[in-house]
């Protein structure tokens, strides 16, 4: 795995970004923790840019967004294009959070703004199949900051729910033969930044969500672990590429 393009779906707000940087470097910061070698190239979709040729990296993550993956917005018609296109060409790709979304959305899964409300602070997850450090039936952590959620998965039977909670049901897939894997909650998200965003929300969320998220982010997450799993995953497959 030498480059992974990060197909940006959004952007940090301009007045925070001397604190927390761009979204983008959230990501490299987390991969390069745990494979500092690897090169980045960045992908704006919402101003319609795209990888060409499909292969040019050697494998792509798909951001977080403010926008619902139902938008009638042409750069997300665009993404559900490119992550088929991706797919038929063999090119692993990951999702976080509207990435997650969008991967299912693409597939004919069933995304919708859920009826639990906000999702936020440091959730608990179970994993249903061993990843990279982690095995089945183990709990994995992190932060979650969302409203929508996967609530029907893709009907292909190969696209399986990897990890999930009460909370949300489908909070993460994997597919090996559309060579996939996706997360709801946020890896590349520091504390610090998910705290930005709460408070951003206080009168949106209600005191008592708020509480109760800022209390959860005392306890530890496994960013670490993700990305290994998701840079496993893309490696495992993008040797499988010709078979």
């Amino acid at each position: 795995m030498n480059v992974l393009g990060i197909l940006q779906a959004d952007e940090v707000r301009p007045a925070w970004q001397a604190e927390f940087g761009k979204y983008a470097a959230m990501f490299q910061r987390l991969f390069k923790r745990v494979a500092p070698e690897l090169q980045f190239k960045i992908f704006d979709l919402t101003t319609g840019e795209h990888p060409h040729p499909l292969d040019s990296c050697d494998g792509y993550i798909i951001t977080g967004s403010k926008h619902g993956v139902y938008d009638e917005l042409d750069w997300i018609k665009q993404l559900l294009d490119l992550i088929r296109a991706l797919a038929a060409h063999g090119v692993p790709q990951a999702g976080i959070c509207f990435g997650h979304q969008a991967l299912a959305q693409a597939f004919d899964g069933k995304v919708i703004k859920a009826e639990q409300g906000w999702g936020v602070g440091v959730h608990h997850y179970r994993v249903n199949e061993d990843l990279a450090g982690i095995k089945a039936g183990d709990p994995i952590s992190m932060l979650a900051t969302h409203q929508d959620q996967a609530v029907e998965r893709p009907p292909d039977e190969d696209v399986r729910v990897l990890a999930q909670n009460a909370f949300c049901p489908i909070a993460s897939l994997i597919s090996h033969k559309k060579r996939f894997i996706s997360f709801q909650g946020h890896p590349e998200f520091t504390k610090a930044y998910a705290l930005k965003l709460l408070e951003e929300r206080l009168s949106e969320l209600g005191e008592s969500t708020f509480i109760a998220a800022r209390h959860s982010m005392q306890k530890n997450t496994d960013e670490e672990a993700i990305a290994r799993s998701i840079l496993q995953f893309m490696e495992q497959h993008q040797r499988g590429r010709s078979a």
